[in-house]
């Protein structure tokens, strides 16, 4: 698998762009943003992260999604990371499955 292949499923097409507090820009592509918007997805904005504590914290407001986007984020970067060094083990379907697997 060519460099450039592998760097282009990470880093090509991301051009929707979701606002967050900790990580600002977190860029999703069309798949990642058709995954993003379903229902099942969505419904994890309703589990609260942290319980009862937003009621002590006002502030500390964490919902399951937005764990999962941090996540993802967090994966994404580390694949950037990643193609630096060795990528004999790595493949595009690979890296979008891993970036999937932290979204969900």
């Amino acid at each position: 698998m060519t460099k450039t292949k592998l760097i282009s499923a990470v880093n090509e097409d991301f051009d929707h762009i979701i606002k967050d507090p900790l990580w600002n820009d977190i860029k999703l592509d069309d798949g990642f943003k058709n995954l993003f918007l379903e229902p099942a997805v969505q419904k994890l904005d309703r589990i609260r992260q942290n319980g009862p504590a937003c009621h002590v914290y006002p502030g500390a407001v964490h919902t399951r999604l937005s764990h999962s986007l941090g996540v993802y984020h967090t994966g994404r970067l580390i694949m950037q990371s990643l193609l630096n060094y060795d990528t004999s083990m790595l493949s595009p379907e690979g890296i979008r499955s891993f970036l999937a697997a932290c979204l969900l």
